[in-house]
């Protein structure tokens, strides 16, 4: 990002970056000197330390996230599972030939509550929709209690030792680490 969007900007005339990504904004990013961040959430670090974008769209956290402005960049997440959708409204002047500039910027999330789905669209996803639910209702095996993963990230639990376990036998390894 930070070689490409002065690229955009500068080389190829963009008048509009917008940035979509898989990954969110940390608690407390932008609201003090430096902005926090993960390296899974680094949303924060890329509005301050990239020159040149305007919007990012962001999604990974699970949180709905109206409107953020972090170093004149417009963030936004619209929750998860498709519960919200995000809606931005930019405002360019300018003129054709000559460029155009980005007056004002906002943005918020809709509930998608009572709306249907496009019909073209679900026959179009149909025959996918067949096969990915023959293949997850494939029974694999049998737990003799729940796989919760709540603590997953501090201590071993069920699920992650699944999860390596499986690891080592695909890979042929005695050892597997996973995060």
């Amino acid at each position: 990002a930070k070689a490409l969007a002065p690229v955009l900007k500068e080389r190829e005339k963009a008048d509009l970056v917008v940035v979509t990504v898989h990954a969110g904004l940390e608690e407390g990013a932008g609201a003090g000197p430096g902005p926090t961040s993960s390296w899974e959430n680094p949303v924060g670090p890329l509005a301050t330390d990239t020159t040149g974008i305007d919007v990012i769209l962001s999604g990974h956290k699970h949180v709905d996230m109206p409107e953020r402005i972090i170093n004149g960049v417009l963030i936004t997440a619209p929750s998860r599972w498709g519960l919200r959708l995000g809606r931005v409204d930019v405002v360019l002047e300018g003129e054709t030939g000559k460029g155009f500039r980005v007056v004002s910027k906002r943005s918020r999330t809709l509930s998608t509550d009572g709306v249907a789905p496009d019909p073209e669209v679900m026959a179009m996803m149909e025959p996918y929709r067949k096969v990915m639910d023959e293949y997850l209702g494939q029974v694999i095996g049998q737990a003799a209690g729940d796989f919760l993963a709540t603590d997953g990230r501090r201590k071993e639990t069920a699920l992650s030792d699944l999860t390596l376990k499986v690891l080592c036998e695909v890979a042929g390894t005695d050892v597997a680490f996973h995060d």
